[in-house]
């Protein structure tokens, strides 16, 4: 990369807290961003001179963060030309079998570790992220990065995903198998609630109001009307339907407390994606290849998305017009032909 991808005055800003915190003898683990930037700034500049590994491992959320976490490693390790060394899920949470069970089948249909080197058989002596930015004299030398995600990396450059994006979609199909088209588009809306809920501190962020995911799914089924595309329209969620009756419409269904893995599958093999704030969904928008409509304030925005506005659930209209054209001429016959 011929300049950097960090900000100067963001690095510096960082670099003062954490000096500071040292000083003073505290813990400088919620810097994990500085620490990063500083492996990133010495790649750049040729001083990791050894060979380094990089893993994603030490989360213990659910399935969707914990996948985006080793694809943000995945992403990393492309962009600089490292070795990117997998780590198998080794708990999740939101368990709907018995964990070995679970962590087997999200470890399956998500193939992240499909071709890929185990961190496991890694002969590099493993390191953590401080000890390792902080500690020039291991740059020399080979070695295990361990780290829970690199998402500022990826945040900082969003194009390095681009050329992940393909490798993640094959890696997905080899267990999923082909998406069979139908004679109507999917569309699929996901909703998210169980774990967030309105006007909570902690979770309230995440969630979106159903008046703007009605506006949503209004507008889109404006849109394939338009377009003369018929299509199925599935929102996914949990609760029960009362929850959403601002979101009740003719031909609409309610998927509610569908089994996490079908929910998932119907998510990325949609046609027609309406995204929630969600690592769950953002992950599903990446391995599958439709429209994609997305809260721009999860995650990387990928190239080629619609942004929805969260606060009223509107989007450029004329922008999905223009993608369903592209996808689905008129006059090109049903959209599974």
């Amino acid at each position: 990369m011929a300049a950097s991808v960090v900000p100067v005055p963001l690095y510096h800003g960082y670099a003062a807290a954490v000096g500071l915190k040292r000083l003073l003898g505290l813990s400088c683990e919620r810097h994990r961003s500085y620490f990063l930037m500083r492996v990133i700034r010495a790649l750049e500049r040729g001083k990791i001179t050894g060979r380094l590994h990089v893993t994603a491992a030490g989360k213990r959320d659910g399935a969707g963060a914990q996948a985006i976490a080793r694809i943000s490693a995945l992403v990393f390790a492309r962009a600089f030309g490292l070795t990117y060394a997998h780590t198998p899920f080794e708990t999740l949470a939101h368990a709907e079998l018995p964990l070995p069970e679970w962590l087997s089948a999200w470890e399956t249909l998500l193939g992240l570790g499909r071709g890929e080197p185990l961190a496991a058989d890694c002969p590099f002596p493993r390191v953590d992220l401080e000890t390792y930015a902080s500690d020039p004299r291991l740059w020399k030398e080979d070695r295990l990065l361990v780290v829970r995600h690199y998402h500022t990396f990826w945040s900082l450059c969003p194009a390095a995903g681009d050329a992940v994006l393909p490798v993640l979609r094959e890696k997905y199909r080899a267990a999923a198998g082909p998406r069979v088209p139908g004679a109507r588009l999917e569309v699929c809306a996901h909703v998210r609630r169980g774990d967030v809920r309105q006007g909570d501190a902690d979770t309230g962020h995440r969630f979106t109001r159903n008046a703007a995911v009605g506006a949503t799914l209004g507008a889109v089924e404006a849109s394939l009307a338009a377009a003369g595309l018929p299509a199925r329209v599935r929102i996914f969620s949990q609760g029960v339907e009362a929850d959403f009756s601002e979101l009740r419409g003719p031909g609409r269904e309610f998927c509610l407390n569908t089994p996490a893995l079908d929910t998932f599958r119907a998510l990325a093999d949609a046609d027609v994606l309406l995204m929630a704030n969600s690592d769950f969904s953002h992950v599903a928008a990446m391995l599958g290849d439709g429209v994609r409509l997305a809260d721009p304030r999860h995650r990387v925005f990928q190239r080629g998305w619609i942004e929805l506005r969260p606060e009223d659930g509107s989007f450029d209209q004329v922008r999905l017009a223009a993608e369903l054209a592209s996808r689905w001429p008129a006059g090109a016959g049903s959209p599974g032909s």
